[in-house]
C-alpha cells in the first residue's frame, strides 16, 4: 500500500513539474511581445466606452498560440474604448492595453481567439502591432448591441473594420 502511495505522489511531482515546464517554455517564446501603454495620453476623450470582458491574446491568425506574458494571459472584466488616437482595453483586475492608432491593423468579429471560443462570432478581436509582431486581442461585449457600437466607433475613427466574415483568415 504504501507502495502506491510514493508512486501517486511520484507521478503528482513529474507531472507538476512538466506543466511548470511547459509553461516557463511558452513565457520564453515570447518575450519579444511588446507591452503596450497602460493609459492613453492624458487629454484623450473616447467615442465609446462599453463593459464586458477581455478574453487574451494570441498570436495572429493562430488562436491556440497563447500569449501568457506580461498579463497578455490574464482574463476577466474590461471596458472597450475607441478614439481617435487608439483603443484603450482598460481592465478591472490586470494592467490595461492602450494601443494607439498607428499601430490597430484590424477589427474584426470572430468566434475565436486566444482561451476563447464561441458558437457564433459574437467576440471582438483587435490585431495590432506589439513591437514587430502581429497580435490579436479578443473581447466580447455584454450584448449584441456593444460589439456594434464598437464596430461602428472604430469606423468613425478610421481604423480597418471587416465586417465581412468571408474575408477574415482561417488558422
Amino acid at each position: 500500500m504504501i507502495y502506491l502511495v510514493i508512486i501517486g505522489v511520484f507521478m503528482a511531482a513529474v507531472i507538476l513539474f512538466l506543466v511548470v515546464r511547459k509553461w516557463n517554455s511558452k513565457e520564453r517564446r515570447h518575450t519579444h511581445v511588446s507591452r503596450p501603454l497602460p493609459f492613453p495620453p492624458h487629454d484623450t476623450t473616447f467615442e465609446v466606452d462599453i463593459p464586458g470582458e477581455y478574453v487574451g491574446a494570441s498570436n495572429e491568425g493562430n488562436w491556440l498560440d497563447q500569449i501568457a506574458t506580461q498579463g497578455f494571459g490574464v482574463r476577466g472584466r474590461a471596458a472597450f474604448n475607441v478614439g481617435n488616437v487608439g483603443i484603450w482595453i482598460e481592465r478591472a483586475h490586470a494592467k490595461s492595453l492602450f494601443i494607439p492608432a498607428q499601430e490597430v491593423t484590424r477589427v474584426r468579429l470572430d468566434r475565436q481567439v486566444s482561451r476563447g471560443s464561441r458558437t457564433k462570432e459574437n467576440m471582438i478581436v483587435l490585431t495590432c502591432m506589439l513591437g514587430s509582431t502581429p497580435v490579436d486581442l479578443g473581447f466580447i461585449a455584454d450584448g449584441d448591441d456593444g460589439q456594434e457600437m464598437i464596430l461602428q466607433a472604430c469606423l468613425n475613427a478610421g481604423f480597418n473594420v471587416d465586417v465581412d466574415p468571408t474575408t477574415k483568415e482561417q488558422p
